[in-house]
């Protein structure tokens, strides 16, 4: 008879995780060869199938009775399928987000999610959501029922909801003086492992935020503080000011100094160096706190320490300080009491002074003076009238000064007188006296008895006695 044969696999689909062989089941001739194609792992005596160390998939198995006895070769078929047991992954998710966040699944579908309180969670999708989830670690697992031959399986996965990182930083005390030659720390709050950066210019340590103002460039800088991206949060990035001040230095001078008392317009201070800072002195001096002028006329005569003070961001308070000097204006006033002098006087006159002492005496030629002293001496004078000056040299920043006064040297007087006769007659009237020399004389005459006018020196002797 010719041959004739059925096979079936009554246990197809089968799991894959089944490690022994699954045998066919075969009706009519027997003897045949078992084949398929390639990734079915099968006995081609006995059609045994080894699903675990098969692919997963669906295959055809052909069954071959070889040609005999005159008839021709037979070849029955059967399907069976292979399946991969079910698996799922997991992942991390920062709690900022607010869309459901799908699992990533592959292998049989249509199973059930599930896990612990606290995850929001859908069980027909496992989609979460983190922003309604509690932060924390959970297992969530995935449940197939038994099916195609394959017991009920659950897999895992690991699935974390992670907390936004959240941080500040400040530096409380900048400004930083950058004499400070010590790491200045950083206040931070929050979450801690970032890294600190800044631009060119600031020294800073990138693990702890420390900044030396020392070795920075002075100036003001933004400092970042940034913590990485990690388990599903986006990286965040906060950021502080600090600023690194350069210490304060100056000089000050007052290059007109010493002043006289006279200026009545502001004298400047020449100031180098480090500019805002405020001038102060003592009690007198009349000055300018913001400016550092002062003003000499309104001020009391001395000498004077000015002091400027600068007080920089972040650094001690420093000062530096000049001299100035005010002076009083001079003032004096001469006069030679005895004036007018006879030239007859062989001592030197002298002069009152007062008021500020000076240097030098003079007046024109003809009189006879000593510079230093003022003294005029009558007898080596040509008579006259004459203006002495007495001047005060420059001095401590006021112009010279001169005063003067009127003396005259007077001629000693000198003259004579005769009369016509010696003697005259009772008789006679008025006789006029012949005067040589000095005028405005007075006449008298001895003893007594002669009749003589006083201011001419008539004598009349018809009234004189003989």
């Amino acid at each position: 008879a010719a041959p004739s044969a059925s096979i079936s696999y009554a246990g197809s689909p089968f799991c894959k995780t089944i490690t022994s062989a699954q045998s066919v089941t075969q009706t009519g001739t027997t003897g045949g060869t078992y084949s398929s194609t390639a990734g079915l792992s099968i006995i081609a005596s006995t059609g045994a199938i080894t699903p675990s160390i098969s692919t997963a998939g669906t295959y055809t198995v052909s069954y071959t009775i070889a040609a005999t006895g005159g008839c021709s070769a037979v070849s029955t078929t059967a399907s069976v399928t292979i399946t991969a047991a079910p698996t799922a992954r997991s992942a991390s998710f920062c709690n900022t987000l607010t869309s459901a966040q799908s699992v990533s699944q592959t292998g049989t579908t249509g199973g059930t999610y599930s896990s612990a309180t606290g995850l929001s969670i859908d069980p027909s999708t496992g989609a979460i959501t983190p922003s309604t989830s509690t932060a924390g670690t959970y297992t969530v697992t995935y449940t197939l029922a038994a099916a195609g031959g394959c017991a009920a399986v659950s897999t895992t996965a690991s699935v974390s909801i992670t907390t936004a990182p959240s941080v500040s930083i400040s530096y409380e005390e900048s400004p930083f003086c950058k004499t400070l030659t010590t790491g200045q720390a950083v206040s931070q709050t929050g979450t801690t492992g970032g890294t600190y950066s800044s631009t060119t210019g600031l020294s800073i340590n990138a693990s702890t935020g420390a900044i030396t103002p020392s070795t920075s460039t002075a100036g003001t800088y933004t400092v970042s503080y940034t913590i990485a991206a990690t388990a599903g949060c986006s990286a965040v990035t906060t950021t502080a000011s600090v600023t690194i001040t350069a210490a304060p230095s100056a000089s000050i001078s007052y290059t007109g100094s010493p002043f006289c008392n006279t200026l009545s317009s502001a004298q400047s201070v020449s100031q180098t160096g480090t500019i805002g800072g405020t001038y102060s002195s003592a009690t007198g001096l009349s000055i300018d706190a913001s400016t550092g002028a002062i003003t000499p006329s309104t001020s009391t005569a001395g000498t004077y320490t000015v002091t400027y003070t600068i007080v920089a961001a972040g650094c001690s308070a420093v000062s530096t300080s000049a001299t100035v000097t005010i002076t009083t204006a001079p003032s004096a006033s001469i006069s030679y009491a005895g004036s007018p002098f006879c030239k007859t006087i062989t001592s030197a006159q002298s002069v009152t002074q007062t008021g500020t002492t000076g240097v030098m005496y003079s007046s024109t030629t003809g009189l006879g003076i000593n510079a230093s002293t003022g003294e005029i001496t009558p007898s080596i004078s040509t008579a006259g009238a004459y203006t002495v000056s007495y001047t005060i040299a420059a001095t401590g920043g006021c112009a010279a000064l001169t005063t003067t006064t009127a003396v005259t040297i007077t001629a000693a007087p000198i003259a004579s007188i005769s009369c016509a006769s010696t003697s005259f007659c009772q008789t006679v009237g008025v006789q006029s006296i012949s005067q040589t020399g000095t005028t405005g004389g007075t006449y008298s005459a001895s003893p007594a008895g002669l009749s003589i006018n006083a201011s001419t020196g008539e004598i009349t002797p018809s009234t004189s006695t003989a």
